[in-house]
């Protein structure tokens, strides 16, 4: 038994050693690389073989007997060997990162001298070395970018990735080179309309990148964005849903855009309501406006005027490929809009249009006809035919809806309120050349035979001699043009319709107003301010007390001014809201744009342009005018003012006109302001 007991310790004795040295030998093998150099550092075991090691690591013999995951160039036999960024070289057979170098001029060397473009100068530190990278900014965690950029794969873009597009087979890299450039990769043979091949880690990219976990993908294309909105802008409160509506044109695709906010100035939809064509290429995303289109479309959505009657949004605008009046319906769904030409057959209609709505919720424009067309007829024209060919004859017309959803032309009642012709301008209906020999330009017949004409005359027979003479080019696009309608204001007493405008005749302004009865009746004008160059952007509002109250320009005196009756009638001496001089020595034009606005109190306010600060200013009148803060002095804004009170504020959307620079190069970029004001 002894010696049993014996023979078993003696045996555990022996084991022991092989237990310890086991458990040592586990430890030793898994930091068995611990002490090699380039080694892996979170596989510091040995190595089989490089499927053991991770990206940018290869199993290499460390001693005779050891081989371990040690760091190696990154080896290619194509671009598609390499990380997101990469190329490679074909003769060394590695990949290089391809990237717009800034070590020296910083973020000049990237395109954006002042700091304001969307690339920058930024070090970039990798397991070679540090080196200086024009890069872009990240989005920020809601994936929103600066005014002017949109958020592509986490970075915030001024313009398209690649151009918006890469061949088949290839994916987009934004950072790698001025632009982007497309990298041959495993990637779908073409993506939708509106999206390019990228990949999957747009942040990681160069020689960063994990290789292994890399894939393509196609991503949709940031939105397009217009360099120019905000003009022609008009706005009007939405009180049953507490929103504020902005009717604006984009000047850089000819569209008519509303914009929709919350009570809070957050903006919650921007609806591409005219203009963009409906079979035109998707280059940007299509989820954006347009629709991702950059073909044009016709040129819709000047002097655009809104309103809103609950359940139906109207905005009222020009077109001016066609010289016609258009109209633009938001239908009960509040998303869908239905546009259609008012009037336009018989005339160059729709500038200055006014929109209003009457008592029984149906909308009307006021509206400006710049010539007539064939057949259009003088006879309609109140107080006789005027004198002269219909292409001469201006007019102020106004039309009225039938029902409060119209759909076509024929649910409007067009009316001519008053005519106005014009003096035939210089060589109208010329045959010949209209040219200028020396006694003013007179339409001569073409000749031959001069001896030596400069680039900016023609041969004309003069005299029976053939004579070099300058060219003469009227404008028929004076703007603001002579004629009766120019910069009509509608409003409504119940059915009873006023609208104010100004007669323009040889390039000076009188102030005039208009009635047309609920039969759409127009009474004679009368004369509300024939003083000095006056009448410019009035703003006609009812009182809700009673009686009518108006803002305008008066330009001889570059001030603002007032007129108040119980009707429109002339004799009334106007007030001014603003001298355009609030200080000594300090000469200010003001009002170039006004809106007047009554509070739910009954207070009336006025917003209006200063155009020689380019501010956005406020006054009120308790009982008279009297200034308040301005409303807005940051940048160039002010232009096309128009305001309008939802609950207790005051909103007011004004254009601010700007530039920036993109790579390198000024490039507009105008803008819809909307500000807002709590008494």
């Amino acid at each position: 038994m002894a010696t049993s007991r014996l023979a078993r310790v003696l045996w555990l004795l022996a084991l022991a050693p092989v237990f310890g040295c086991h458990c040592n030998s586990q430890l030793l093998v898994s930091q068995a690389c611990a002490n090699q150099a380039h080694v892996q550092p979170t596989h510091l075991a040995a190595c089989v073989d490089g499927g053991d090691c991770g990206d940018h690591y290869t199993c290499t013999n460390a001693t005779a007997t050891l081989k371990c995951c040690t760091f190696a160039d990154r080896g290619c036999s194509t671009d598609a060997d390499c990380c997101p960024g990469q190329q490679c070289n074909p003769n060394a057979r590695k990949c290089f990162d391809k990237f717009l170098d800034c070590a020296q001029g910083g973020n000049a060397a990237c395109g954006n001298p002042d700091g304001g473009g969307d690339l920058v100068c930024q070090s970039w530190t990798d397991a070679y070395e540090t080196t200086y990278r024009c890069v872009y900014a990240p989005c920020d965690a809601q994936g929103n970018c600066p005014a002017g950029r949109s958020c592509f794969r986490g970075q915030c873009l001024s313009s398209l990735p690649c151009g918006g597009a890469c061949p088949a087979g290839a994916a987009c890299v934004p950072e790698a080179g001025n632009g982007g450039w497309c990298q041959k990769f495993a990637c779908p043979a073409s993506c939708a309309p509106g999206f390019i091949a990228t990949f999957s880690d747009t942040i990681h990219i160069w020689d960063t990148c994990n290789l292994r976990t890399e894939s393509c993908l196609c991503q949709e294309l940031p939105p397009l964005h217009s360099n120019d909105l905000g003009r022609f802008s008009s706005l009007a409160a939405d009180a049953l849903h507490a929103n504020v509506l902005v009717s604006q044109y984009d000047g850089q695709y000819g569209d008519l855009v509303v914009n929709r906010y919350s009570d809070t100035g957050l903006l919650l939809s921007q609806d591409y309501v005219d203009g963009v064509p409906a079979n035109g290429t998707v280059t940007y995303g299509p989820s954006g406006p347009r629709g991702g289109i950059t073909d044009p479309g016709p040129d819709v959505g000047r002097f655009s005027s809104a309103a809103v009657q609950d359940p139906y949004a109207y905005v009222s605008y020009y077109d001016v490929t066609n010289g016609a009046l258009r109209f633009a319906v938001r239908q009960p769904d509040g998303k869908t809009w239905k546009t259609f030409q008012v009037d336009g057959t018989t005339g160059d209609v729709g500038l200055y249009t006014s929109l209003a709505i009457d008592s029984a919720g149906l909308p009307a424009i006021a509206y400006f006809q710049r010539a007539g067309k064939a057949g259009f007829d003088a006879s309609v024209c109140p107080g006789g035919i005027p004198p002269g060919p219909a292409a001469l004859i201006t007019a102020l017309k106004f039309a009225r809806a039938t029902k409060p959803n119209p759909q076509s032309a024929a649910d409007f009642h067009i009316v001519v309120a008053a005519c106005q012709a014009l003096p035939a301008p210089v060589c109208y209906g010329c045959t010949g050349t209209c040219a200028d020999t020396g006694s003013g330009p007179t339409c001569y017949p073409v000749a031959s035979g001069c001896a030596s004409c400069s680039a900016t005359q023609a041969c004309v027979l003069s005299g029976g001699n053939p004579t070099c003479g300058t060219v003469y080019n009227p404008s028929v696009l004076l703007h603001p043009p002579d004629g009766v309608g120019v910069f009509s204001s509608l409003a409504f007493g119940g059915k009873k319709a006023f609208i104010a405008y100004q007669l323009r005749s040889s390039g000076t302004g009188r102030l005039y107003g208009l009635a047309l009865d609920a039969t759409d009746v127009p009474a004679a004008p009368v004369l509300l301010d024939g003083t000095d160059d006056t009448g410019y952007f009035p703003s006609l509002k009812t009182n809700p007390a009673g009686g009518l109250v108006l803002s305008y320009q008066d330009w001889t005196t570059r001030s603002l001014k007032f007129y108040a009756a119980p009707d429109l009638r002339t004799g009334v001496t106007p007030e001014v809201i603003d001298t355009g001089a609030p200080d000594a020595g300090v000469v200010a034009y003001v009002g170039g744009s006004s809106a007047l606005a009554y509070s739910p109190s009954g207070d009336l306010y006025a917003a209006y342009e200063d155009a020689t600060h380019n501010d956005v200013l406020l006054a009120v009148r308790k009982p008279t005018w009297r200034p308040l803060p301005p409303l807005h002095t940051s940048g160039a804004v002010g232009f096309f003012t128009s305001g309008a009170f939802l609950g207790g504020k005051l909103y007011v959307s004004s254009a601010q006109l700007h530039a920036r620079v993109l790579l390198g190069a000024p490039t507009l970029d105008n803008s819809l302001v909307l500000d807002n004001y709590a008494p």
